[in-house]
């Protein structure tokens, strides 16, 4: 039997497994608005980044032959390691981090949804000294603090790890959080309160352009879409790590605030989408910006290019890049090549 540790720490792995010139479309709620929070407003403190994680469970799992060896090698551990909730209990996850520059605050929260059933799993979580603390929407409310985690020391400042669990009909919530105050319970509630229409501030915007942006296909949202945002200092940091061989990527991040991809599957490829959200004054003024668009469209449709075609997202601040670039080779690519992002 897994212990509670293994079983948040598997679904925090999960969740950060935790990512043009065109008519803009209308476009619906993408289904990770749903559950995205903001984490400033619940821990009282500003985060230069935010990522979002988004994972149709069984469109990517048919499809996970598609996709990059260290997403599923994840997915399979949580699989093997989890007993109360299987990967074909699944029908979604949806998963939110966070952090500071210097990582002496970071979190992530992570919802499942499907055929989940609260006893098996509040079962399992709940050896030991976990705390049971006031419900929250309908669910029954858990924490941690992990021994092992209790004093971390890092850049200066002395940090507290926690886990948290909120589990209710078909729905579990899972989160950990490193932090000088603040506990896990206090994100995975608001994720919750979110999901139920009780919270009060919106999630980071730049995020939900990203999400929008995808969920305006014709084909509605990806099956998986993920994202990151990132304050103007973080911006400028990307920008100056940008190899010098990737030249148009280079010209795009100008002014950058958030970059995200969706993957559509077929049954012989994935279709991958790169959604990039700016100021925005940038997409009319930035004369890099407007340049490496018209270098996009040159492409678009030149098979050895990989560019499918060019678009404006609905918000007239982002723009989408469709492509055939495989999951793998972006993923390899930026790992080896962008390390410190």
């Amino acid at each position: 039997m897994p212990s509670r540790r293994r079983f948040l720490a598997t679904v925090g792995a999960t969740a950060a497994a935790v990512g043009l010139a065109g008519c803009s479309t209308a476009v619906g709620e993408p289904p990770a608005e749903r559950w995205l929070y903001d984490p400033a407003a619940v821990l009282d403190q500003p985060f230069p980044w935010q990522a979002y994680l988004s994972v149709d469970v069984p469109t990517a799992w048919k499809r996970r032959e598609q996709l990059p060896n260290e997403w599923v090698a994840t997915a399979t551990s949580f699989d093997q390691t989890v007993e109360s909730v299987d990967m074909s209990d699944l029908d979604r996850v949806t998963a939110l981090g966070f952090g500071t520059e210097g990582l002496t605050t970071m979190g992530a929260t992570a919802a499942l949804t499907g055929d989940i059933e609260p006893r098996p799993v509040v079962h399992e979580f709940t050896r030991g000294s976990v705390t049971e603390h006031e419900p929250v929407a309908g669910h029954r409310l858990f924490g941690y603090t992990p021994p092992f985690f209790d004093r971390v020391h890092r850049n200066g400042v002395t940090s507290r790890g926690s886990l948290g669990l909120a589990v209710g009909e078909g729905q579990a919530v899972a989160g950990g959080l490193l932090a000088p105050e603040g506990t896990a319970v206090n994100a995975v509630a608001a994720m919750v309160r979110t999901r139920a229409g009780a919270s009060e501030r919106l999630p980071d915007g730049d995020l939900r352009s990203v999400g929008r942006a995808l969920a305006a296909s014709p084909l509605g949202s990806p099956p998986v879409s993920g994202a990151v945002a990132f304050d103007p200092d973080l911006a400028v940091r990307l920008a100056e790590a940008i190899p010098d061989d990737w030249p148009t990527l280079a010209a795009t991040v100008d002014d950058l605030r958030a970059i995200g991809v969706g993957l559509r599957f077929t049954e012989d490829a994935t279709l991958t989408s790169f959604v990039f959200v700016y100021d925005p004054r940038t997409i009319t003024e930035n004369e890099n910006l407007q340049a490496a668009v018209r270098k996009l469209n040159d492409e678009s449709g030149t098979p050895d290019s990989g560019v499918v075609g060019v678009r404006l997202g609905p918000d007239g601040r982002s723009l989408v890049v469709r492509t055939t670039v495989s999951p793998q080779a972006v993923w390899t690519d930026f790992r080896d090549r962008l390390p410190g992002l």
